[in-house]
C-alpha cells in the first residue's frame, strides 16, 4: 500500500489497525498527515477510535486468558503478564507513530499511561489474599510497564545495525556496589 497522506488513506489503515491488523503499523509509521481545521477533528476521532478498539481487543483477550486458567502461583502471573506485555506492543508502537502529529502522540501516551495505571490497580486488587507468593506477585504487578527502549529494539525496523548496537549498549544496566 502506498504511504498514507490523505484522510481517506489514513482512515482505511486506522480501521485495519483498530480491527487487530498489525501490518497497518508499518504503513502508518511511514505516513504523514498535516492536520487542518476542516478534517483535523475527524482525523483525531479516527485515531482515538482505533486506539480504543485495540484496547478493547486487548482487554477481551486478557480477560479470556485470565478466566480460562486458575491463577494461584507466581509463575502463572508471570506468564500471564509476559503475554499481556507482548500483546500491548502494537499499541505502544501505535502511540509512537512518527506519522502522527506530536500533539496526538502526546495525548495517546497519556491515555496509554492512564490505562496501564488503572490496569495495574485492578490486578493488584484481585491478587488472592491466601497466596503464598502474594508479595512476589505484587512486585511483579507493580513492575508491569512497557519500556520504550526494549520495544523499539524488538519491533522497529528502521534501526540500522550500527544504531541497534548503540541502543543495546545504552540499555545495559550498570550495577554499582
Amino acid at each position: 500500500m502506498p504511504v498514507p497522506t490523505t484522510y481517506l488513506e489514513w482512515s482505511e489503515l486506522l480501521d485495519q489497525f483498530g480491527k487487530g491488523d498489525n501490518t497497518a503499523l508499518d504503513d502508518l509509521n511511514n505516513g504523514n498527515y498535516a492536520c487542518d481545521s476542516v478534517i483535523g477533528w475527524r482525523f483525531c476521532t479516527r485515531v482515538y477510535e482505533a486506539f480504543n478498539n485495540r484496547i478493547k481487543i486487548w482487554l477481551d483477550k486478557f480477560e479470556s486468558s485470565f478466566h480460562l486458567r486458575n491463577f494461584r502461583s507466581f509463575e502463572d502471573y508471570d506468564a500471564l503478564l509476559k503475554d499481556a506485555k507482548q500483546n500491548l506492543t502494537p499499541l505502544f508502537r501505535f502511540i509512537e507513530l512518527e506519522g502522527l502529529p506530536k500533539e496526538i502522540r502526546s495525548a495517546l501516551r497519556n491515555e496509554f499511561q492512564e490505562f496501564l495505571t488503572e490496569f495495574k490497580k485492578s490486578m493488584i486488587k484481585n491478587v488472592p489474599k491466601e497466596s503464598n507468593n502474594k508479595e512476589r506477585i505484587l512486585f511483579l504487578l507493580n513492575a508491569f510497564s512497557i519500556s520504550h527502549t526494549s520495544t523499539a529494539i524488538n519491533t522497529d525496523k528502521k534501526y540500522f545495525p550500527q544504531q541497534k548496537e548503540k541502543v543495546l549498549q545504552n540499555a545495559k544496566r550498570k550495577i554499582l556496589l
